[in-house]
């Protein structure tokens, strides 16, 4: 607590903060909650074709390497081009013009949304999934059925 009164005595402002005094001479000042500005966060996974074909990339990540001591999977380069080729040969026609038939897309695609979402580092040999992306694994898509109702006020 005289920690305290001398932080304020030197002009330190602890207003919206949570105090916990964790001994006779500690103090420890958490700083409150709060929510990051939307535009430096990526909402994944968000209903998109490309967090779509990026939850199948993780799959195959997941699927065809362990962990290291850390908990990252490595992927090699060479593995992540065929993972997209992969990919695109499966859903074809099925995919957003911009992916479809288009495996270097579906890869920068998934690095945009990995690097940004902060799950994913990678250098010339390949990706580095961290723990966290690791765990975006057997995705599946459900896709809702529209009433005629709802058709006709569509029109």
């Amino acid at each position: 607590v005289w920690v305290l009164g001398v932080a304020q005595q030197i002009g330190l402002v602890f207003e919206n903060q949570t105090i916990v005094n964790i001994g006779a001479i500690s103090t420890l000042i958490l700083p409150t909650d709060h929510r990051a500005a939307r535009e430096s966060t990526e909402s994944f996974p968000a209903a998109k074709a490309s967090h779509w074909v990026t939850l199948k990339l993780l799959d195959l990540v997941a699927r065809s390497e362990l962990p290291d001591s850390d908990g990252r999977l490595r992927w090699p380069s060479s593995a992540v081009d065929d993972g997209c080729a992969s990919i695109a040969a499966e859903l074809g026609d099925k995919l957003v013009s911009d992916l479809r038939d288009n495996p270097r897309a579906i890869r920068d695609a998934a690095e945009t949304t990995l690097t940004s979402a902060g799950l994913l580092a990678i250098d010339a040999g390949g990706w580095w999934l961290s723990p966290l992306g690791a765990r975006y694994r057997s995705a599946s898509l459900t896709v809702g059925v529209r009433t005629a109702a709802v058709l006709e006020e569509d029109i």
